[in-house]
């Protein structure tokens, strides 16, 4: 084989190993972590052209105060005690990290990929209040949404 065959093999290997190592890291992730479950409510009319992601806002039970904060300060919120805190608290087993972004707390679990056959159904689900997001977060308040409920059913048993 060549040289130029194997740099050629080698960098089509990449990309892929690249990929699929993300994933996996995405689905142990998801896994592994602090299973917590939060209303949400409404969506952001700011986004409304998003493709087939419900964009909503969570309700997380205390009030985060990014309207006095400069865009992007982190924030941690901390459900066990139902306190804010610009550092990361100790001993709390549920934490979820976040940042100010137009005067919002955003933890990047903002939107649910959906099938555009549902879109209709689950926003006025969202926007009347029947919806929790079940997220996964680490120990350092990383969150990743897994589920999406309607009414305490899973969304992909919804009709």
């Amino acid at each position: 084989m060549t040289k130029r065959k194997s740099l050629m093999i080698f960098s089509l290997i990449i990309p892929v190993v690249v990929l699929m190592s993300f994933a996996v890291r995405h689905h142990l992730r998801k896994g592994s972590g602090t299973e917590i479950t939060l209303p949400i409510y409404g969506y952001d009319p700011r986004d409304f052209l998003s493709g087939h992601y419900l964009t909503y806002i969570i309700d997380y039970g205390v009030k985060i105060p990014c309207e006095s904060q400069k865009n992007h300060s982190t924030w941690y919120v901390c459900l066990d005690t139902k306190t804010t805190s610009l550092d990361k608290p100790k001993g709390c087993a549920k934490l979820i990290k976040g940042v100010c972004k137009g005067g919002r707390f955003v933890a990047g679990t903002e939107r649910f990929y959906i099938p555009e056959t549902k879109a209709a159904f689950l926003d006025k689900k969202t926007q009347s209040g029947a919806a929790h997001l079940v997220m996964s977060v680490d120990e350092d308040g990383n969150a990743l949404a897994k589920d999406l409920l309607i009414d305490g059913v899973s969304w992909k048993n919804t009709k």
